[in-house]
């Protein structure tokens, strides 16, 4: 096992390497192998047909990239692509599923707005104000440090709220897809924003948005726990980005899909495929000219 996971992680970084090996250590599960046997010495006919029997097509399409590097001749990865292509489908089958209940489930954006406004405690109207405006992430907000004034230097792993010149300096260093977009700044120009920055903050020069009872930071692994507290009828932020889309839909403005996208540290696609709530059907690939003018050749054409 030790070699095998050795030769499947080489090369990879380090979040990715973690992905894989927590991919394989599944699919060993799954084929319930002991400790020496290597996947790779198995029928890859019958390690696909044992992947058919796990309902979750996102988990079976992590195997299936697995197995893709494991088996590498042009036979295997032909079967493996097929079968990766039918786990596709299904994904997207169930998003649009997910996507259009909560079409119906989910508070609209005014709504959410109306909501916002209500809210007294800082903390909670700082979350769901960038969740709705800024279009973040958890690790967006919950790694974030409130500051009186503007630092010389700031800590890569941390993000900052920063009061500058009656606004509110944004920066984020730490988010998803940081390594690919860097470091990204946001200049935040509402009163009650700053208000609330300015209550939370009180006479300390800085302060961190979130710390667990005994001061440390928070875990990963409790960012979820401690949102839900906070953001408003405890919607995820996923949730929250599904309303935003929805809104930009309503508006027709790509202005404001760009911008989402930007915010956020998104392809467009991305936010097409996984958080448009009225994307509830395979766009058609079918080209009708039935609405055309009928060509008709001229003197010059013949």
């Amino acid at each position: 096992m030790e070699k095998e996971l050795e030769l499947l992680l080489k090369d990879l970084k380090p979040t990715t390497a973690k992905t894989y090996e927590n991919s394989y250590i599944r699919l060993r599960n799954v084929l319930d192998l002991g400790q020496k046997k290597q996947i790779s010495k198995m029928k890859l006919d019958g390690i696909l047909k044992r992947l058919n029997d796990i309902e979750n097509p996102s988990s079976r399409a992590n195997m299936l990239v697995v197995l893709r590097k494991l088996f590498t001749d042009d036979a295997s990865q032909e079967k493996i692509n097929l079968q990766y292509k039918q786990v596709n489908q299904e994904k997207r089958e169930l998003q649009i599923k997910k996507n259009g209940e909560l079409k119906k489930e989910l508070p609209t954006h005014n709504e959410l707005i109306n909501k916002l406004k209500q809210i007294d405690d800082p903390v909670k109207y700082i979350v769901n104000f960038l969740m709705i405006y800024v279009n973040t992430r958890n690790q967006d907000v919950m790694l974030i440090d409130v500051c009186k004034e503007p630092k010389a230097k700031y800590d890569d792993n941390r993000n900052y709220l920063v009061i500058n010149n009656g606004k509110v300096l944004y920066i984020r260093n730490k988010y998803k897809t940081h390594k690919k977009y860097g470091m990204k700044r946001n200049t935040i120009n509402s009163k009650m924003f700053l208000s609330k920055v300015k209550e939370f903050l009180g006479d300390a020069e800085q302060k961190p948005l979130f710390t667990q009872r005994n001061g440390k930071p928070i875990t990963p692994s409790s960012y979820t726990s401690y949102l839900k507290k906070v953001v408003i009828d405890g919607l995820t932020e996923a949730e929250i980005m599904k309303i935003n889309m929805k809104h930009i839909d309503e508006k027709g403005d790509y202005n404001m899909l760009r911008k989402a996208s930007n915010n956020r540290g998104t392809a467009i696609s991305t936010l097409l495929q996984d958080y448009d709530m009225t994307n509830v059907s395979e766009p058609s690939n079918e080209i009708s000219v039935e609405d055309q003018p009928e060509a008709s050749a001229t003197q010059e054409d013949m």
